[in-house]
């Protein structure tokens, strides 16, 4: 299919903001990475900019030019993705680092009642455990107590 220089020239910007997009893309998950001890969570982090970096430039291939893939085409990605990060990073990537600060002491904040209450729950469910033990072990005794006074009042009864 032939297309025109001019149609081409905008397939290339076009994947170059695609390019750029990955780039963002990337920069956000860095700062959640950052944010993640973890290594099972920045493993599937990885994995999911994988997918969400195909899904971007699959998107675009599709839209842009009915997934034709060619050489420019390839060249303005890699152009965006690298006229990002001499770009544009510095600012994202801040911006992204400072919301995932932000984003995990709000939950923190958020989700310290909830686990103080988890805390005190457990530390019940425990006294309790032991407190049921204490009970089991006292009511088997009162039980041998008591199957005794039977078995001597028995003996009684037959001695009249």
């Amino acid at each position: 299919m032939d297309i025109s220089v001019r149609q081409q020239a905008l397939y290339f910007l076009l994947s170059v903001l695609s390019g750029m997009l990955t780039g963002v893309v990337f920069d956000f998950v860095r700062a959640v990475r950052n944010e993640i001890k973890s290594k099972f969570l920045k493993n599937l982090l990885d994995l999911l900019f994988v997918v969400a970096a195909g899904a971007i430039i699959t998107v675009f291939l599709f839209f842009a030019n009915g997934i034709e893939l060619r050489f420019f085409i390839i060249l303005g990605i890699v152009l965006g993705i690298v006229l990002y990060f001499f770009t544009l990073t510095r600012i994202f990537g801040f911006v992204f680092l400072i919301n995932c600060k932000f984003l995990k002491f709000f939950l923190q904040k958020l989700l310290q009642p909830l686990i103080l209450l988890c805390i005190m729950i457990r530390k019940m469910a425990v006294c309790a455990g032991k407190l049921a033990l204490k009970i089991k072990k006292f009511a088997g005794k009162q039980v041998v107590r008591e199957k005794k006074i039977l078995d001597s009042f028995k003996k009684r009864l037959k001695r009249v």
